[in-house]
């Protein structure tokens, strides 16, 4: 097994740990069970780590708990453990899974997110995300401006109780053209605002879930191409 089994003493001491510790860690084993285990947690991790074991130490289980853990070189590998104790006997059973890669992964994505996030509510494009029930999932600060709504009045909403019956309908007829073909499409589509009807050149593509299908439209109401009504 890659994962890391210990006995642990209420007390705050390894009693016993499989060698799967001293690989991860480099630590011998007789001096990973000579000191408190909370002396290898990394420091912000400290209160976290002991209000779990106070839990464990309950009788209540700790499921999926993460800290990072310092290794004989210096620095840190975060483990995501899972444990339940034996109060009676003042022991703990605990098993833990070094996720450091994984983690890694996790802040990767999360930066890309913010970024991505970023250029979306920066952009002059006026951008939005439709599910395929129709329900807007994310509308971005231009679209907000262009149609002088709070996010709150749009998100989660769809375009029949937002827009009228006729200009609704016809958003979700070419909604309805993506979600049924998978196919990226440019139309024209005439849209409401505060000074009148305008149409702009919109391209609506599909986005695919884990399994490949269409799970949502996104949006992208390009140049404007006609003032319908003043």
């Amino acid at each position: 097994s890659l994962d890391l089994f210990c006995i642990a003493s209420v007390s705050g001491f390894f009693l016993r740990v499989n060698p799967n510790f001293s690989r991860v860690l480099g630590y011998p084993d007789e001096l990973l069970r000579s000191r408190p285990f909370l002396d290898f947690v990394h420091p912000d991790d400290v209160p976290a780590t002991q209000e779990a074991v106070d839990r464990v130490a309950q009788g209540q289980p700790v499921v999926r708990f993460r800290n990072r853990f310092r290794t004989a070189s210096g620095d840190f590998r975060w483990f995501e453990w899972n444990g339940r104790a034996l109060p009676e006997e003042g022991t703990i059973f605990a098993t833990a899974r070094d996720i450091t890669d994984q983690v890694r992964l996790e802040e990767e994505l999360r930066a890309r997110e913010r970024r991505e996030h970023a250029i979306l509510e920066n952009t002059p494009a006026v951008i939005y995300v439709k599910s395929r029930d129709g329900l807007y999932e994310y509308v971005n600060q231009r679209y907000l401006e262009v149609f002088t709504l709070e996010a709150e009045a749009i998100v989660g909403r769809r375009d029949h109780d937002v827009f009228p019956r006729e200009i609704a309908d016809q958003f979700r007829a070419n909604d309805q053209l993506v979600l049924e073909s998978g196919d990226r499409i440019t139309i024209q589509e005439t849209v409401p605002q505060d000074h009148g009807l305008h149409t702009y050149v919109t391209t609506k593509v599909p986005l695919v879930d884990p399994h490949g299908q269409v799970a949502a439209v996104a949006a992208h109401l390009g140049m404007k191409a006609v003032l319908v009504q003043e």
